[in-house]
């Protein structure tokens, strides 16, 4: 289960299965971050909430 997290800083997390990706505030993932179906934030201090990398992370269906 383990290797299906991907942490990227401080509360910034990707999970990661063979149907599902899910952001956890998104914060510095990267230009080469995969699309998130499901984008939580759990608050809005900038270390935790970035709208222009949830907009880049984001696709149709997120």
């Amino acid at each position: 289960m383990l290797e299906r997290i991907t942490w990227f800083r401080q509360s910034a997390l990707r999970w990661r299965d063979d149907q599902l990706t899910v952001y956890i505030d998104p914060w510095g993932t990267g230009d080469d971050a995969l699309p998130g179906d499901l984008i939580l934030i759990t608050h809005a201090h900038e270390d935790h909430f970035q709208p222009d990398e949830i907009e880049r992370l984001r696709h149709e269906g997120t």
